[in-house]
């Protein structure tokens, strides 16, 4: 068979050729960057710095935690796991902050509470030392002549002197007597002022509790606690502490009815804050025997029906 040749036109093989080896001046062009004003410039870099709509959600839907105070944001994606380990962990540790402050606080209560005792006992001391010093003065007196038997050797003085021996043994034992006598009797003077202080304290809270009995419907320790309350809302008010257990310690009645009339006044205030008076209608006043200018609905049918048997004649 005869085959036959297509040939294809030089220009367009050359062509070919030169785009494949050299490429055109046109493939050239559209492989340099187009030159960009200023302003296009400027505007793509925005467009490439604004984030995606996605990471921008991601970034809002951080989780935080508060620690002293301040809220402090946690990486975004953190698991929901560790944010609720973190929370418990800074729970703990605010609830073991505030045992410790309640502790340390306690604490402070309890030693100045034991501080105020002392200083109680050492002024009940002070005022029978001062009740009983003529006798403390004699007692310190028969003591330092007492210690002057200290330094005596009596071994020496028994050999050398018997007489003086037995004399300054029968004064050594007169003067032991003697301040024994005293110190005991000095304490027992101490207890029975102590006793009597008891009682008497006794006697003045019995007949406080009786008054608020006889004065304030219904007293007992519910009424107690509320005045109490009573109390500590004032000094809020004024910005004063009010220390309960002193105040529970006073035993004057006036204290205590002064303190229910507060109370009373307290609980008006804020019943009138929470219901708002509401005005009456003002109604109207008619004196017996004067007619009032209005005539009733009835009245004038009445009349009507007069004037109409009068003018047919009915009316006798």
């Amino acid at each position: 068979m005869e085959t036959q040749s297509i040939e294809a036109p030089a220009g367009d093989i050359e062509s070919r050729l030169s785009n494949a080896v050299f490429g055109t001046e046109e493939a050239e062009q559209t492989e340099e960057p187009e030159d960009l004003t200023p302003e296009e410039e400027r505007t793509e870099e925005d467009e490439s710095e604004e984030p995606d709509e996605g990471e921008s959600e991601e970034e809002e839907s951080t989780d935080s935690v508060e620690v002293d105070g301040k809220l402090i944001d946690l990486p975004p994606g953190t698991p929901a796991e560790v944010v609720e380990q973190v929370q418990a962990v800074i729970a703990a540790k605010e609830q073991a902050m505030r045992a410790d402050y309640t502790r340390k606080t306690q604490e402070a209560a309890d030693m100045r509470k034991f501080a105020e005792t002392q200083y109680q006992e050492v002024q009940k001391i002070a005022q029978f030392n001062q009740a009983h010093i003529s006798k403390l003065a004699q007692l310190h007196s028969l003591q330092a002549q007492l210690q002057q038997y200290d330094g005596v050797d009596w071994n020496s003085l028994a050999d050398n002197d018997p007489v003086s021996f037995m004399k300054h043994q029968h004064q050594r034992t007169e003067l032991r007597e003697a301040v024994s006598q005293m110190q005991n009797g000095l304490s027992g003077e101490f207890t029975k002022t102590q006793e009597s202080e008891r009682q008497r304290a006794a006697e003045v809270y019995d007949f406080t509790v009786n008054t608020l009995r006889d004065k304030i419907p219904n007293y007992g320790p519910e009424v107690d606690q509320k005045l109490v309350n009573a109390a500590v809302e004032m000094g809020n008010r004024y910005g004063l502490k009010v220390n309960v257990e002193n105040l529970s310690s006073m035993h004057d009645p006036l204290i205590w009815l002064g303190l229910h009339e507060v109370a009373r006044l307290q609980e008006l205030v804020a019943k009138g804050a929470k219901e708002k008076s509401v005005p009456h209608k003002a109604q109207k006043f008619v004196q017996p025997g004067i007619r009032t200018n209005k005539t009733t609905e009835s009245e004038r049918r009445a009349r009507d029906n007069l004037q109409y048997r009068q003018g047919c004649g009915l009316a006798h």
